[in-house]
């Protein structure tokens, strides 16, 4: 069983930029796929907070492609289908298990993702697993002072918030919490409150940038970034941090 453990006053974040273009590269579906799933797990193991995908094709080539669209955490995003595919690949591998069947239906993009090894990330917990907070989505369940939550229990949760039915939550369970109990309540939280609370790593967002300068001017995060701009001549990375 995981404690919560102190909390920690400030939590760094990595983001990590990549070109769409590079499926592009792959030559066959199944290796696209095989390519966006190799860089998921990488990110998942070095605790990747954001992962950007930018279009890196010159601006007279977007115009005479045919653009996709795909729903982000900053709304629906158009972009070439290179990226839309890749973006979309990285969203499904990181929702955990129990909640993929609602947020994805059948698509061509995702025909092959069940040649993956799961991602195993630390917030992809299963039904035996007992820790505080869980993923969840909000289910049609009436209830007069709050919502139910499917957290992938046996049964759901019970929220003292009304909120939008298929939205997804982050919920926090009292410490005594009994599993299998069928009046389990819990608490809507914020996403980042389990990793700064615990330090436990809970996944990551996907962004999508329509070019290489907006993986900077549409940050999320307030307190700026740090990139490589060159290498010295004793080999060691330049950085410039704004």
């Amino acid at each position: 069983e995981l404690a919560e453990g102190p909390r920690k006053k400030k939590v760094s974040t990595i983001s990590l930029a990549i070109p769409g273009s590079i499926l592009e590269n792959a030559q066959s579906q199944e290796l696209r796929t095989y390519l966006v799933g190799t860089i998921a797990r990488a990110a998942t193991i070095y605790m990747i907070d954001e992962i950007v995908i930018f279009d890196d094709a010159p601006a007279g080539n977007v115009t005479t492609t045919k653009m996709h669209q795909l729903e982000t955490s900053d709304g629906i995003k158009v972009a070439r289908p290179c990226c839309i595919q890749f973006a979309r690949i990285l969203q499904y591998l990181e929702c955990p298990q129990y909640l993929r069947k609602f947020f994805f239906p059948i698509h061509n993009d995702l025909k092959f993702t069940g040649l993956l090894n799961p991602l195993d990330s630390q917030h992809h917990l299963r039904i035996t697993n007992e820790f505080l907070y869980r993923e969840g989505i909000v289910t049609s369940k009436p209830h007069a002072k709050g919502c139910f939550v499917n957290v992938g229990l046996l049964n759901d949760v019970l929220v003292d918030r009304q909120l939008t039915e298929g939205l997804r939550v982050t919920v926090k369970l009292p410490k005594s919490s009994d599993l299998k109990s069928k009046k389990l309540k819990g608490k809507i939280v914020p996403p980042s409150e389990p990793r700064s609370r615990t330090g436990i790593y809970w996944g990551y967002n996907v962004r999508i940038a329509n070019s290489i300068s907006q993986v900077f001017s549409q940050s999320p995060y307030k307190s700026g970034y740090d990139i490589t701009i060159g290498t010295s001549d004793k080999g060691e990375d330049i950085h410039a941090v704004e």
